[in-house]
C-alpha cells in the first residue's frame, strides 16, 4: 500500500513498479527494516534460552524425581532398621530373662545341695 501524498509511482518497461520517497521516509524505513532484522535475531536468541532453560527444568525435574525415589528407598531402610533393631532388643531382653532364670535355677540347686550336705550331716 502507498499513499500518493507522500510517493510517486511509475512502472518500467519490464513491469517493475518504481516508487519515489522523500529521503527521510526512506531512512525511517531502512531504520525499521534493520530494527526488524536486529528484533528477528533478538527472538532467535531468546527462543534458544527458551528452549534452554526447559532442558534445564527437565533437568531439574528429573533430579528432583530421583532425589523423591530415594528419600522413599531410605524411608523404607529406616523402618527395616527400625523394625531389626526392636527385634534385637527383644532378643536381648529374652536372653537376659533365660540368664536370670538360670542364674536362680543354680541358686536353688546350690541351695538344694547345701540343704542335702546339712541333712547328712543331721542324720
Amino acid at each position: 500500500m502507498t499513499f500518493t501524498c507522500i510517493s510517486q509511482v511509475s512502472i518500467t518497461s519490464n513491469n517493475d513498479t518504481l516508487i519515489c520517497l522523500p529521503i527521510k521516509v526512506a531512512k525511517e524505513i531502512i531504520i525499521d527494516l534493520e530494527e526488524g532484522k536486529a528484533c528477528e535475531k533478538e527472538n532467535q536468541v531468546l527462543e534458544n534460552n527458551i528452549l534452554l532453560l526447559e532442558e534445564s527444568i527437565q533437568y531439574k525435574d528429573t533430579l528432583i524425581s530421583s532425589y523423591q525415589e530415594k528419600e522413599t528407598i531410605y524411608q523404607t531402610q529406616i523402618k527395616t532398621y527400625q523394625q531389626v533393631d526392636s527385634l534385637y532388643i527383644k532378643q536381648i531382653q529374652e536372653k537376659d530373662e533365660e540368664i536370670e532364670r538360670h542364674v536362680k535355677e543354680k541358686k536353688l540347686g546350690l541351695g538344694g545341695a547345701i540343704l542335702v550336705i546339712v541333712a547328712i550331716l543331721l542324720i
